[in-house]
């Protein structure tokens, strides 16, 4: 044996398990694992994983052990070892997938209630700007409200009503005209006998499609939104949750049967 036989380099046994050298550098280094257990169990280690990994790519060329080193004559160890390390492969693998669809579903969710706060925003904005205002809150009054549900139908070009709240206190105020990014936009305000005033916010928007109730808050106002018949709605006011989406369900309800609620609206709904 040459001086080059006597220690063989690990990056040769990497080498000899991509099959990757010649003949004599074949012979020297499984001469080599004879006499060397530990960078044998190297040996054996390394052509486990490439028969559990290339398994899963069809790749031929790792479907047997190289050369003449037997995988027959492993011991029963390394054989249970494979196995494992195979289903470790396929369980890294699957477990992946699960990770990368379950990110692009909630991706695509977050996605979509982005897309329905864009319209809240003008919505919390109209109220903050009107809800305020003593002498000229809306633009036509509730003892012309025929006429005002008219028009504010023609312009969003859809069949609108103005809710009925007085079981909870609310009278219609009256309502106006709005502009916002997807066009014409309605709101219709409400006042009761204490003076709080909440608004009902509605503009055409048949991109969304989510048509449970979702809550945010923003600069102080509490909004409840939803999506009905390809128009946008938000009630909007300084005034509880609790209070606010009893509300909210008091409108749907006059549209539609009631809208899918978490558990906190559940209570929250109950206890209105």
């Amino acid at each position: 044996m040459n001086k080059k036989d006597k220690t063989i380099q690990e990056h040769e046994l990497h080498a000899y398990v991509d099959n990757q050298l010649d003949d004599e550098r074949v012979k020297a280094v499984e001469k080599w694992l004879k006499n060397n257990p530990h960078d044998a169990q190297k040996v054996f280690d390394w052509q486990g994983q490439n028969i559990a990994i290339n398994k899963y790519f069809d790749d031929e060329k790792y479907q047997q052990i190289p050369h003449q080193f037997d995988v027959k004559k492993l011991s029963q160890q390394n054989r249970r070892y494979q196995f494992q390390l195979a289903a470790s492969v396929m369980m890294m693998l699957f477990t992946g997938l699960i990770g990368w669809f379950s990110h692009a579903y909630y991706q695509s969710e977050s996605i979509q209630i982005a897309e329905n706060y864009n319209f809240v925003s003008p919505a919390v904005s109209a109220y903050k700007v009107y809800s305020v205002d003593i002498k000229h809150p809306v633009e036509i009054s509730a003892d012309k409200e025929k006429h005002l549900v008219k028009w504010l139908s023609n312009r969003l070009g859809k069949p609108l009503s103005t809710p009925q709240l007085s079981s909870l206190g609310y009278q219609l105020v009256g309502g106006r005209l709005l502009a916002v990014k997807q066009g014409p936009a309605a709101q219709f305000m409400f006042e009761n006998k204490a003076g709080k005033r909440i608004t009902l916010f509605i503009s055409n928007n048949p991109s969304l499609q989510t048509a449970s109730f979702h809550f945010t808050e923003e600069q102080q106002v509490k909004s409840f939104y939803w999506v009905d018949k390809n128009l946008s709605y938000a009630l909007s006011g300084d005034i509880s949750r609790q209070e606010l989406l009893a509300l909210s369900h008091l409108v749907y309800q006059q549209l539609e049967d009631p809208l899918p609620v978490n558990q906190l609206d559940k209570k929250l709904l109950k206890e209105a």
